[in-house]
């Protein structure tokens, strides 16, 4: 395949990734801020109207649209693991000779001029290997794509005496991000799946895909109970930021209460009789378990209502719907905030 079809067949990828993974408002708003004409009824005409048209007018690089790609696969619906390592450790990690060494031995090294745009890979496949720079070089990215394979059940047939059950086997493409920071944070956000609320096995895998650029072994996890408890004994403050859907607290001989809203709209703290219950709870040396909350749309805040689950693994958190980079940093500096 000569260069020029490989480079068409690769912005064919790359539009209808965005057509997966984001929203039309979302393209628009990246062609009106670059003053190019942007109204698009469909994504048929977003594509043969606006985008390709500005893509052959030179109006739109291909690396401004891996870059809205980015925007737009990276953050949410993932459950986050975060880790810290020394700052000193992270500064030698993240060595520009270091990791471009580490990719040469893979023969990975053309990451870092050409990410790869991949829907649905075979097997699980590092994308992009990048840094982020201000003066320095303050964040290391990594990204793997993989496909995940599940069962819906569909039907159940009978033949006689005989009973058989038809299940549709589903494919998804599932985005996991590494990002090293400077100061030594480490996120590894795993995609979600659809049918499971358990990621050890996934975070396993992954530690062993990415080993030869981060070895588990000199990072350690950040627990976030201090942030779980602070979430209920600081609520009165909270309450501007954030609204609770349910909250769970747990003993130490392990009895648990959980307080769950009547809907997705509703706030726990509106019902004085379940604030006093989980009081009580806590009174007796209980603590926080699990929290299901909202950081709210307010000023300063996220550009939309962000859906944050704190369960699982002491060092995990998950955003259930994909959100734009800004709002995920929001509820990332929220949380780490609220676990100092």
């Amino acid at each position: 395949m000569s260069a020029q079809n490989n480079q068409i067949s690769r912005l064919g990828s790359i539009l209808q990734l965005l057509e997966e993974t984001t929203s039309l408002g979302v393209v628009t708003e990246f062609l009106k801020v670059k003053k190019l004409t942007h109204s698009a009824s469909s994504w048929d005409d977003m594509r043969n109207k606006r985008l390709l048209p500005a893509i052959a007018s030179h109006s739109v690089s291909e690396q401004e649209l891996i870059e809205l790609l980015r925007s737009a696969e990276e953050c949410g619906r993932q459950h986050v693991f975060l880790f810290h390592c020394s700052k000193d450790t992270a500064a030698t990690l993240m060595e520009r000779s270091r990791v471009t060494s580490a990719l040469a031995r893979q023969n990975l090294q053309d990451l870092l001029t050409t990410p790869r745009v991949l829907d649905q890979p075979s097997e699980p496949t590092i994308a992009d290997v990048r840094w982020i720079t201000a003066g320095i070089d303050t964040e290391l990215i990594i990204k793997i794509i993989e496909t995940r394979v599940s069962q819906r059940f569909v039907e159940e047939t009978r033949f006689g005496n005989q009973i058989s059950r038809n299940y549709e086997e589903i494919r998804e493409r599932s985005v996991n991000v590494v990002r090293l920071h400077r100061n030594g944070l480490l996120e590894i956000r795993l995609g979600s799946h659809s049918n499971s609320t358990r990621y050890a096995s996934d975070l396993v895998l992954m530690w062993r895909r990415i080993d030869f650029l981060l070895s588990e072994s000199h990072f350690t996890p950040i627990s976030l109970l201090r942030a779980k408890n602070k979430l209920w004994t600081d609520r009165a403050t909270l309450s501007r930021i954030i609204r609770f859907s349910d909250h769970t607290l747990v003993n130490d001989n392990g009895n648990t209460i959980r307080a769950a809203t009547g809907t997705e709209n509703c706030d726990l703290l509106s019902d004085d009789g379940v604030v006093k219950s989980l009081e009580a709870f806590l009174d007796h040396d209980a603590y926080c378990d699990s929290s299901n909350i909202w950081f709210k749309n307010v000023i300063p805040g996220p550009s939309k209502e962000i859906h944050v689950l704190l369960s699982g693994e002491l060092n995990e958190f998950a955003v259930p719907a994909h959100c734009s980079p800004a709002d995920y940093q929001y509820v990332l500096d929220q949380l780490r905030l609220l676990n100092t």
